[in-house]
């Protein structure tokens, strides 16, 4: 049952994404912090929701609750950038809450927001 719910959500996932972090590269004896691509080509799906509540600190000031649903075997650290290229060629850029929301033996939920929104 377990490897059939998998695959059920793999066919669902209509999206693909590039998951972006800071990483310590070394260069000339010295130690800093650069964006580099820590996940890439990933199938995914978004999923947004109206919703209704009043606490602004919860919620985008978008007024979407948006979630992003992919397979349990990637680990999306907290706080990184997610590129999401739709079925359409459509490029959106998201930041990964610091709350994970649920994760499942068929698959994962992490709370996203829309880069540059509150």
């Amino acid at each position: 049952m377990t490897e059939y719910a998998k695959t059920v959500f793999d066919c669902l996932y209509d999206c693909k994404m590039t998951v972006k972090g800071y990483t310590e590269q070394e260069i000339d004896g010295l130690t800093s912090m650069s964006e580099s691509v820590l996940l890439e080509d990933i199938p995914c799906r978004i999923s947004q929701m109206s919703n209704s509540s009043t606490n602004g600190s919860d919620y985008q000031a978008n007024g979407y609750d948006m979630k992003l649903f992919c397979s349990v075997v990637y680990d999306i650290p907290a706080g990184c950038k997610i590129e999401v290229t739709d079925r359409n060629g459509h490029v959106k850029v998201f930041t990964r809450s610091n709350v994970p929301i649920d994760q499942y033996w068929s698959h994962q939920e992490i709370a996203i927001k829309l880069e540059g929104k509150s």
